[in-house]
């Protein structure tokens, strides 16, 4: 995929976990800043894709393009996830210089998903949470590992296994993906 270095080196998106891509009417990919590739390739190596192009196009024709039944219609999802982690797919329908009257470029944000639907109160006084608890099961339910959690509370890695520890024993499972489990499918 040929990268307009020039019409994206503005954006340092990487950092913040957003990625951009812009595709043409075909939904063929025409740019994107790595962090996009990062997300769409994740758990391979966006490097050591062979066919860029190829591969975006098969990802956003299968998961990202809502099928409507109308050709000329293109409607994409508004979240997906890559991994474990939720990502927010925003569309923007762009007129390209090359496309034919009334076909529009698109250019798809994915952004981290930090949107909790979970009310953490609730759960919080249904197994007796401390507030720091509560911190740990919506950083778990964002998706972060123990370093990324460690960093965002301000403690040790060490610390947040305590906490974890607490909160499963609490809840009555055994692992991290218990307690999310119990948190988003309580009746299961």
């Amino acid at each position: 995929m040929h990268t307009s270095q020039s019409a994206l080196r503005g954006l340092a998106l990487s950092g913040n976990e957003m990625g951009l891509l812009i595709l043409d009417p075909t939904h063929t990919p025409i740019a994107s800043t790595p962090e996009a590739l990062r997300i769409l390739a994740f758990p391979m190596d966006p490097t050591q894709i062979q066919h860029s192009d190829t591969f975006v196009r098969h990802k956003v024709g299968t998961e990202l393009l809502l099928s409507t039944g109308n050709r000329d219609e293109s409607v994409f999802i508004s979240e997906f996830r890559s991994g474990k982690r939720r990502y927010l797919c925003t569309a923007f329908s762009l007129q390209g210089p090359r496309a034919p009257q009334g076909q529009a470029w698109f250019a798809l944000l994915f952004e981290r998903s930090t949107r909790s639907t979970i009310d953490l109160a609730r759960v919080g006084a249904q197994y007796g949470l401390t507030p720091r608890e509560r911190e740990l099961v919506q950083n778990l339910l964002l998706g972060l590992t123990t370093k990324e959690i460690a960093t965002r509370m301000k403690v040790s890695a060490s610390t947040v296994n305590a906490f974890l520890h607490l909160v499963m024993v609490k809840m009555g499972v055994r692992t991290r993906s218990g307690v999310v489990r119990q948190i988003v499918c309580p009746e299961r």
